[in-house]
């Protein structure tokens, strides 16, 4: 894969502008992954062969974030945003508009399809990329206002609770 991340910049970096770009989260952050596991352990089954693919996903993972490292390392209009450790850091859970949100299945930050984010995870990346824009280029684009995204976000916990959806537990 590092040979064609590597062609990949050295194209992008001609092209006039600053790019940020995101390397990609661990496997285990996405919800469906986490329970497909637990299935296995109810079920009195042995994980082990659902760890080591994982592990090979996760390995395979970090081996392109390093491979997207390395390929932007000389050009200074590359630049590398941590989604990474931004989804490490949030796994256990962020507060917005009030409400505790998680990447756990009707968490509010990550979609029903356990994969993609929701308006209010989506405005939270969003935001990475503000800051590493604004620390990087020393500009003052203004924060993402979260608390309202929030707001309107139709997959908000507590709003998916007032439509009467009882899976979602009150926090």
């Amino acid at each position: 894969v590092a040979p064609l991340v590597q062609t990949m910049m050295q194209r992008l970096c001609k092209l006039h502008g600053q790019f940020f770009i995101a390397n990609m989260p661990s496997l285990t952050f996405v919800p469906h992954v986490v329970a497909l596991r637990k299935k296995l352990v109810d079920a009195g089954q042995d994980p082990s062969a659902f760890d080591a693919k994982v592990a090979a996903i996760d390995a395979a993972t970090d081996a392109y974030n390093q491979a997207l490292l390395d390929a932007v390392a000389p050009y200074p209009n590359l630049h590398i945003v941590d989604f990474k450790q931004y989804v490490a850091d949030v796994k256990g859970g962020v507060t917005v508009g009030g409400e505790p949100l998680t990447v756990d299945h009707w968490g509010g930050m990550i979609s029903l399809d356990d994969l993609h984010l929701t308006d209010t995870g989506y405005a939270l990346y969003a935001q990475k990329f503000i800051d590493a824009i604004n620390d990087t280029l020393h500009t003052q684009i203004p924060p993402i206002d979260v608390d309202a995204v929030h707001a309107q976000d139709a997959l908000a916990p507590a709003r998916t609770r007032a439509a009467g959806y009882s899976c979602v537990a009150a926090r």
